[in-house]
């Protein structure tokens, strides 16, 4: 529980299922949101959140990868992850805040991001072998 493998492989994990989970959404109340939009416009939403599907995706497959690597780079990773994930968790409060009420993600991601923050900052930061 306390290695960074177990904290680089249980954060990829989560990313693969936000990322599974984003693209069958992407493009979804565009219609809501902006009644008017055109047609390029509401194309262009939708390739952009699939953008941000494969982004996770991919951000995922790092994660994952990374924790094969020796201890001392996975626990350096683990660090960088803990980072990502403060930043993540910001970003999705930045939108709960400015999206209209009911269309921002849902209050839970902050709060799973920010503990993935904490577990790993702990993990790479403080935990020593």
């Amino acid at each position: 529980m306390l290695k960074p493998r177990t904290v680089l492989n249980a954060c990829g994990l989560l990313m693969i299922i936000h990322a599974i989970m984003w693209i069958p959404i992407s493009g979804q109340n565009v219609d809501t949101l902006a009644p008017n939009i055109s047609d390029e416009a509401s194309i262009l939403l939708d390739k952009t959140d699939e953008l941000v599907a494969f982004f996770n995706l991919l951000f995922a497959v790092m994660i994952i990868g990374s924790s094969f690597l020796g201890t001392n780079a996975a626990r350096f990773m683990t660090k960088i992850v803990s980072i990502c994930m403060g930043f993540f968790a910001a970003f999705a409060l930045y939108h709960i805040i400015g999206y209209p009420e009911g269309y921002g993600p849902p209050i839970v991601l902050p709060i799973i991001f920010g503990l993935l923050q904490i577990w790993s900052g702990y993990v790479g930061f403080l935990v020593r072998d």
